[in-house]
């Protein structure tokens, strides 16, 4: 399982998400956050999302091809506040954790749209 902020301004929410699933029980589980870019000329636009790190349950921080691996066959929660074109959340799991990176399936959890 790894948890998933989708930018660097959900990265606090994840881990307060990740912490609860640590308190449910759920022991083995990454988390990960992406850097994105925005092109605030075109509503909901995303110019590019880059996965930046993935720290494993053990505390290892992966970046890079170590990082992409860490997705594959996993299920991928991702945390984010608020959905109004869904542009990030697209992005983040079509082009990228299951897309690129095999992840086996992506939830997401969304505080409000």
């Amino acid at each position: 399982l790894v948890v998933v902020a989708p930018d660097t301004g959900a990265i606090e929410r994840g881990k307060l998400f990740l912490a609860a699933m640590k308190t449910a029980g759920f022991a083995d589980i990454a988390f990960a956050f992406f850097d994105k870019s925005r092109d605030y000329s075109v509503k909901g636009q995303v110019q590019s999302m880059d996965l930046r790190e993935v720290e494993l349950p053990t505390g290892k921080v992966l970046i890079n091809e170590e990082a992409k691996a860490a997705f594959e066959g996993k299920t991928a929660i991702v945390v984010d506040d608020i959905a109004d074109t869904c542009g990030t959340l697209l992005r983040a799991v079509s082009d990228n954790i299951v897309g690129r990176y095999k992840a086996k399936e992506a939830y997401a959890a969304i505080t409000h749209g």
